[in-house]
């Protein structure tokens, strides 16, 4: 099925991640890593057919697998080394955040909000999810390269 072919995508697209994570840097490849997400879930949300909405399934796995590595990579670059427990604890708690509450989304609009629109109303929790990736991409433009100092940073 489609979620275990994104799966099998998200595997093995962590190793091309990986190689161009160590090659441009963390934030630019999670930049990247989020538009793979809007373009597969831009694809599976207007599939006008079948097949269409199979290239979306690959393409959010790939995007799940560069999520894993360049996230991480991220994360260990811009934090202290003394800190760095506390914040892959709060990263994993992130985590399991986005897992109960993506799928809580969906439900409520499956299930409630647009219960009786039929079939669109997938279309339209496919869309719930892209405005989360995009919300992501807007929060991210903030976060500092990691070598490079942050806009306004004392350097000594």
């Amino acid at each position: 099925s489609v979620l275990m072919t994104g799966s099998l995508v998200a595997v093995a697209a962590s190793f091309g991640w990986g190689a161009l994570t160590d090659r441009l840097g963390p934030r630019r490849v999670m930049t990247m890593v989020l538009a793979t997400w809007c373009a597969g879930l831009g694809l599976a949300a207007a599939a006008p057919s079948a097949g269409v909405f199979w290239l979306g399934g690959p393409l959010v796995g790939a995007g799940l697998g560069g999520i894993w590595v360049a996230g991480r990579t991220l994360l260990i670059q811009l934090v202290p080394a003394d800190r760095l427990g506390e914040f892959l604890g709060l990263y994993g708690l992130t985590e399991k955040s986005a897992a109960v509450l993506g799928p809580l989304v969906w439900a409520l609009i499956v299930d409630h909000l647009f219960a009786g629109w039929g079939p669109v109303r997938y279309r339209i929790a496919v869309v719930s999810l892209l405005g989360f990736v995009v919300l992501g991409m807007w929060v991210l433009r903030k976060v500092p390269q990691p070598g490079r100092p942050a806009a306004g940073a004392v350097t000594a």
